[in-house]
């Protein structure tokens, strides 16, 4: 006689505890014990595209040694199944870790020019946010270009303090930099020539 069986698929944890060690420059993470390997993938300003991926066999807890430049990364991790789905068709890989950064975005060092202030683009930052005496009046969306600059015409009169802070914002987590360099003018009124 013909037997029918059914199997109910599992899939692996997503990895969890995902720590960078500077110091000797290894990942670390949580696993699951039925995981073939795990990919571990390395992220800039965004999680799109990872500029790097590493499949690393390992058990788990696992740690693995990847060396990483200074500077701002952000790493998740991946529980595979196998290469193949031969392996265990049963077995489904884990869902992308959340994202864990490493490192922290460069402080920018702001100048001003007149109504127009200046500093140079920050790596992996997609948003810069300006302050005034400490209240955020603007946000400004990072571009491609080296250098960029916010025109302060609506600036009121008065004493006004600038400084500046770099941002990135990865699945709905912002980092900050520390903050820029403080710029510090007054605007006043003219008085109107006598004739």
């Amino acid at each position: 006689s013909n037997i029918l069986q059914y199997y109910s698929s599992y899939q692996l944890a997503t990895p969890t505890n995902i720590a960078y060690n500077i110091s000797n420059e290894t990942i670390s993470f949580t696993g699951d014990e039925k995981a073939k390997n795990y990919t571990i993938n390395i992220y800039t300003g965004s999680t799109t595209n990872p500029v790097l991926s590493s499949s690393v066999e390992t058990t788990t807890p696992a740690s693995t040694s990847l060396s990483l430049a200074a500077g701002f990364w952000v790493i998740r991790v991946i529980a595979n199944s196998g290469s193949t789905t031969s392996d265990n068709p049963y077995i489904i890989s884990s869902l992308e870790s959340s994202p864990v950064a490493v490192g922290t975005l460069d402080a920018p060092v702001i100048s001003r020019n007149g109504r127009y202030l200046s500093w140079n683009a920050v790596q992996n930052a997609n948003t810069y946010v300006l302050y005034d005496n400490g209240t955020k009046i603007a946000e400004i969306t990072a571009t491609t270009a080296s250098t960029m600059s916010y025109n302060l015409q609506n600036i009121d009169i008065g004493s006004h303090s600038l400084y500046l802070v770099a941002t990135s914002t990865i699945d709905s987590v912002t980092y900050t930099s520390p903050n820029s360099n403080t710029i510090e003018f007054t605007i006043v009124k003219l008085s109107a020539p006598t004739i």
